[in-house]
């Protein structure tokens, strides 16, 4: 099985924008993320965001850290948006 990097809040941080850390933070705090699960180097979950049916987040990681992440969220592409920060912080 592949090595799972440690993530800090700081990799987390340096992954986005504060607008979207910020945001993200309170969806975590919130509990939104719904079947998280790691395949891999790569977490996936479904993020309850302000649409109905909820996006589907997936953060790829190297051993350095976070490589790539999507979102089916308007923003996110490059995984940078609030879905993802707060799939990176319930890992």
């Amino acid at each position: 099985m592949p090595v799972f990097p440690d993530l800090s809040v700081a990799d987390v941080r340096n992954w986005t924008n504060d607008r979207y850390y910020e945001r993200g933070e309170n969806y975590f705090h919130e509990d939104r993320i719904r079947q998280p699960r790691r395949e891999g180097r790569t977490l996936k979950a479904f993020c309850r965001g302000s649409q109905p049916s909820p996006y589907r987040v997936e953060i790829e990681l190297t051993d350095d850290g976070i490589a790539y992440g999507e979102c089916s969220c308007p923003v996110g592409e490059g995984g940078t948006c609030k879905n993802a920060v707060a799939l990176l912080l319930t890992w």
